[in-house]
């Protein structure tokens, strides 16, 4: 099997795992309508970028840890780093970001067979972190269970949890005039 089939099966799967995980049995209140989660979801990240116009780490994106060292986020959020020439990447685990939060450094993997296209299912990548966090990663589901749940007719009507950061209402930052980020 060449290396490209293989990259693109995995990838593929690392796709389907982290949609898959997003099911679940349980109300979604705890961020219904944007409202902060705290901790509910500790293992839902953000992706930073410092931005070199003001030398401050800003958030691009959400995603998830999905082993102690490999975060998964989607390649659109890489690729617009790639094309500033943009290498340097961090995530952080902290309910509410700011310049004070912990950061750990990563490097960014983009899918090779991301085509930049709306809604392209490849539109996937990770970040791989220089060091191990002390966190739960999500768990993932069997591949296929989307394909299971529509075939026994439980797809339709299950609630799927997004989770992910945005800045819910400005709350503006005393000592560095910027607003804070939820999870």
């Amino acid at each position: 099997m060449s290396m490209r089939r293989t990259s693109h099966r995995l990838m593929r799967l690392l796709a389907a795992l982290a949609v898959a995980a997003l099911v679940t049995s349980q109300p979604a209140a705890a961020i219904t309508y944007g409202q902060p989660d705290g901790n509910l979801h500790p293992n839902v990240g953000a992706m930073i970028r410092l931005r070199s116009s003001d030398s401050v780490y800003r958030i691009l994106c959400s995603g998830s840890l999905i082993s102690p060292t490999v975060f998964l986020t989607a390649a659109h959020c890489t690729t617009f780093l790639e094309q500033q020439g943009i290498s340097d990447v961090w995530v952080t685990f902290d309910s509410k970001f700011t310049q004070k939060s912990k950061l750990v450094h990563g490097t960014m993997h983009t899918n090779p067979l991301y085509n930049q296209a709306q809604n392209d299912p490849e539109d996937i990548a990770v970040i791989v972190l220089d060091k191990a966090v002390n966190l739960t990663p999500v768990t993932l589901p069997s591949a296929g269970l989307l394909d299971r749940m529509k075939a026994a007719g439980t797809l339709n009507g299950t609630l799927f949890t997004s989770v992910g950061y945005g800045t819910q209402e400005p709350e503006p930052d005393d000592d560095a005039g910027e607003h804070h980020h939820h999870r």
